[in-house]
């Protein structure tokens, strides 16, 4: 089952200040998370429950939030080292 991808304000903000090769890598990333978020290979478990974080283009980290019971993913915030 796929699960829907919604971006927090926060992600949307910080979108606009990467680049497309960033934003690319980081689509992909989320194509792997919603088709299941939690692989413990494509995505490791946080201290919250229900919140995991995937890398993006080796340097980035994306951390977000499952609702199993919604098939959602929200993205809350993303880590970029770039």
């Amino acid at each position: 089952m796929i699960y829907r991808l919604e971006l927090s304000l926060r992600v949307l903000h910080q979108l606009a200040g990467l680049s497309a090769e960033v934003r690319d890598a980081l689509a992909e990333t989320f194509a792997e998370v919603v088709e299941d978020p939690h692989n413990p290979t494509t995505s490791d478990p946080t201290p919250t429950e229900g919140v995991r974080q995937a890398t993006f283009d080796g340097v980035g980290i994306v951390e977000f939030q499952i609702w199993d019971d919604l098939l959602v993913v929200i993205a809350l915030d993303l880590i970029w080292a770039g």
